[in-house]
């Protein structure tokens, strides 16, 4: 039996963006991620979370995926987003809509990994994507062969 109770889809915000008074990028204040926004990010083709052992194996030496700049920019562009409308329009519109990340990226320094800026800005896309993750784990009590209970983490 789950006890952990249903929660509203802005508690649910709220809790995957554990710090969002600390999330600024560039003078811009990012919303907090939400369900409309991984739905919007997934239309524009997102890879983070679906990364091969190729791409895993590249971000432990360089640091960066296959995807991973497009990424940043897509994530940091949708939390710049302040209206359901503007969400959903990327979702539905998204080959438009990245022109206006590119175009983000690039007034924001995003385009160009050998800058402070970049990284600044991938470091923060982490950091959100960290949190979302953490916000999914939780304990469960489980009982051992010797019927011991224990702890484990889910997500």
């Amino acid at each position: 039996m789950d006890d952990t109770p249903d929660i509203t889809e802005q508690e649910a915000a709220e809790k995957a963006f554990v710090q969002s008074e600390l999330h600024e990028f560039n003078g811009f204040a990012l919303k907090p991620w939400s369900p409309a926004r991984a739905m919007a990010a997934q239309a524009m083709g997102l890879r983070y979370g679906s990364i091969d052992a190729a791409g895993i194996s590249r971000f432990q030496s360089d640091k960066m995926y296959p995807g991973g700049q497009r990424d940043m920019a897509i994530v940091l562009w949708l939390c710049t987003l302040k209206t359901h409308e503007e969400i959903d329009a990327a979702a539905r519109a998204p080959v438009l809509a990245m022109k206006s990340v590119y175009q983000f990226a690039a007034d924001h320094g995003l385009t160009d990994d050998g800058t402070e800026s970049h990284w600044k800005g991938f470091t923060m896309f982490l950091g959100i994507m960290n949190e979302i993750a953490a916000s999914r784990v939780k304990a469960e009590k489980k009982t051992s062969p010797e019927n011991e209970q224990t702890t484990s983490l889910t997500t």
